[in-house]
């Protein structure tokens, strides 16, 4: 989903606010990519796909403040 953290950078600086730097914020997220794939794969069960889309999902409307679907 964020296999290129400098596009998502490049989309949302302007929304991160002063005190979160763009390249901090692509770099976070790029982590958090790493650690859901990470967990797709060996708890495959307990984190299905479905959960960890809707766990993208928040942490993106809370960074570009949209509303968060449930």
């Amino acid at each position: 989903m964020f296999e290129d953290h400098r596009a998502l950078e490049a989309d949302h600086c302007g929304r991160c606010g002063p005190d979160l730097p763009a390249r901090r914020v692509g770099g976070s997220l790029l982590t958090i990519a790493e650690m859901l794939g990470r967990l797709a794969v060996s708890e495959p069960d307990a984190y299905p796909r479905e959960r960890l889309q809707a766990y993208v999902r928040s942490i993106v409307g809370l960074l570009v403040g949209a509303p968060v679907a449930e």
